[in-house]
């Protein structure tokens, strides 16, 4: 199993952040070979499960994914199955007015994905698309300056 570690700190409210991240039909917005999710399913209690389609290197995977764990506006822990399963675990942290995010994912490849892509290239995106999807929520929320 390999491990990646993020973290960053946006310009906007830890609620509006947390809400939006826990809604899995947001994440293609943010999340670059994220090529869709279906069947999403959202619990009263903020967990969700859906359905998932991941493309590397223009390779179609699919899977399913759902959050195991969650304390509203402070943490969850989201697992995912399929050619490319993880455990990702969010904390959300208040920061000066702003969100500090910090985001550990453990993630094991399939033999079937090691067939078609090597281990070092999954890694390497793996780690560049996690500092991806926090830019792009990074920039998602960021403060446009009033115009005069």
């Amino acid at each position: 199993m390999t491990t990646v570690n993020n973290e960053i700190v946006i310009d906007a409210p830890l609620e509006t952040i947390f809400s939006f991240v826990t809604r899995p039909s947001n994440l293609p917005q943010i999340w670059p070979n994220l090529a869709a999710i279906n069947d999403e399913q959202l619990s009263p209690d903020g967990r969700y499960s859906a359905k998932w389609t991941y493309k590397i290197a223009g390779i179609p995977f699919h899977g399913v994914g759902e959050v195991v764990e969650l304390s509203v506006n402070s943490w969850f822990t989201g697992k995912t199955w399929g050619p490319i399963s993880s455990t990702t675990k969010w904390n959300f942290y208040r920061q000066d007015g702003k969100t500090r995010i910090a985001v550990a994912t453990d993630y094991q490849v399939s033999l079937r994905v090691l067939n078609v892509l090597p281990k070092s290239f999954i890694s390497k995106m793996t780690a560049q698309e996690t500092n991806l999807v926090l830019a792009n929520l990074q920039a998602k929320y960021k403060k446009v300056p009033a115009v005069a």
